[in-house]
């Protein structure tokens, strides 16, 4: 019996020592883990840096080209006869200007008032700060009517991938508490998302010029709730990216 004590107590004493030996491994190991996430999330957030710098440049060798287009297609417009600017409508211009712009940067008149000021340089900048938030922007014409005033409404429908930059500037509240937890996984799952949204533009034209003097768009904040519930697949982190 002394002999079966004897290896009992040396069992118990293996077992314990073999406890002690894994419970230091295990911690490293979990150690090394977090490690390597933390280095995988700094890694991306440098990719993501030097992609928005180099959309950035692009942006702006894009703004330069297109002010040159700008004043090109201007100076042509000026040329025109009294006959065929009579046979400009707003029809016709608001048709043009969407398939100008159906991709993010193009031109307006230069006296054309918009949000944030008129003319050119305004228009561009629109364009420019809506496709750098925006990937793959795509800006499609569904309908035109007639609008209170003399105006024009377009609504629209604009296809875009979900970005980082767009919902920093759209819902910044999910993306300053994104650094653990539900908004996390919420942002995760939203970054690089398709998305289809209703949105309207009204055209304010001038009969005694034949030309656009106001653009001014908004989009609809609800039209956001069936395509975010498609992503998310519940109400509860859809009202926590709506607010």
């Amino acid at each position: 019996m002394a002999s079966t004590m004897a290896q009992g107590t040396e069992s118990t004493s293996e077992a314990a020592s073999h406890d002690q030996e894994n419970t230091p491994n295990s911690d490293l190991d979990d150690y090394r883990r977090l490690l390597q996430h933390r280095q995988s999330r700094r890694d991306i957030q440098r990719r993501y840096r030097a992609k928005l710098h180099a959309r950035s440049v692009s942006f702006e060798r894009n703004v330069e080209r297109l002010k040159d287009e700008v004043a090109r297609l201007d100076e042509e417009y000026r040329r025109l006869t009294a006959n065929s600017l009579s046979s400009t409508t707003p029809w016709n211009l608001m048709a043009e200007y969407f398939s100008l712009f159906r991709d993010g940067l193009t031109t307006m008149t230069p006296e054309v008032m918009v949000k944030n000021g008129s003319g050119i340089d305004a228009m561009l900048e629109i364009w420019r700060s809506i496709s750098m938030r925006r990937d793959d922007l795509h800006v499609r014409l569904e309908r035109l009517e007639n609008g209170p005033g003399g105006s024009f409404i377009a609504t629209t429908k604009c296809y875009f991938t979900i970005t980082r930059s767009m919902l920093l500037q759209e819902f910044p509240h999910v993306v300053m508490n994104s650094d653990e937890g539900r908004p996390l996984l919420v942002v995760e799952k939203l970054l690089g998302q398709q998305i289809a949204l209703l949105s309207e533009v009204r055209f304010d034209w001038d009969e005694s010029t034949g030309r656009m003097t106001a653009v001014t768009g908004r989009y609809f904040k609800a039209e956001m709730l069936m395509p975010l519930l498609k992503i998310l697949s519940n109400l509860e982190d859809v009202a926590l990216v709506l607010g």
